[in-house]
């Protein structure tokens, strides 16, 4: 054998073991996600079975005119709430699949399921603003922020890109379960003012 041909062998089999170990490297970290992922599920339903605990009150009685805007209210943000939940549902299983950045760009830009969210607490603010108009103190659904930002280079950002552009599935996911727990405390605030 030449000289030439041992290096070409030793150049072939680091290259099998490289690749090798590429593949371990990979298994592990895709392991590590789901897991990670699996542990974000359950610290997220602890988080809101407690939150809920802690903020939601025994039903109180309201005004014969408040009544049908609480029941609205009501209806409304569990609407909301449940729609988030359903995007926050299709993104983790968009992340079990390959080309996860891809998948989850299509979802929320390409399907504009980012913008129909926004459109859609855009329209819970309105809807808290107009129906309790003059009922409430200060504005709750302020809370619940839409609007675009300016970056660090004087740009503006719409809403959309700066809360789920480039960003990973468990920050997605942890924007969106931010959001929910806003609008129930915008909800909550309400029903406080009203009682």
């Amino acid at each position: 054998m030449t000289k030439l041909q041992i290096i070409v062998i030793l150049i072939a089999l680091l290259a099998v073991g490289f690749i090798g170990y590429l593949s371990y490297n990979i298994r592990h970290s895709m392991n590590k996600s789901e897991k990670i992922m699996e542990d974000f599920k359950k610290y997220e339903e602890d988080f809101n079975k407690a939150h809920q605990n802690s903020l939601e009150k025994p039903s109180k009685h309201y005004s014969v005119s408040n009544m049908p805007k609480v029941v609205l209210l009501k209806s409304t943000t569990t609407a909301i709430i449940n729609d988030m939940e359903e995007i926050k549902t299709t993104l983790v299983k968009l992340g079990a699949k390959d080309h996860f950045d891809s998948n989850v760009s299509n979802y929320l830009f390409k399907q504009k399921h980012a913008e129909k969210l926004k459109a859609t607490l855009q329209g819970y603010k309105d809807f808290i603003a107009e129906t309790f108009n003059g009922q409430l103190t200060g504005h709750p659904e302020a809370k619940i922020a839409i609007e675009d930002t300016i970056n660090g280079n004087r740009k503006k950002v719409k809403w959309e890109n700066h809360n789920f552009e480039n960003n990973s599935l468990t920050g997605i996911v942890t924007i969106l379960t931010f959001m929910q727990n806003n609008v129930k405390e915008v909800k909550l605030e309400v029903l406080r003012q009203l009682e």
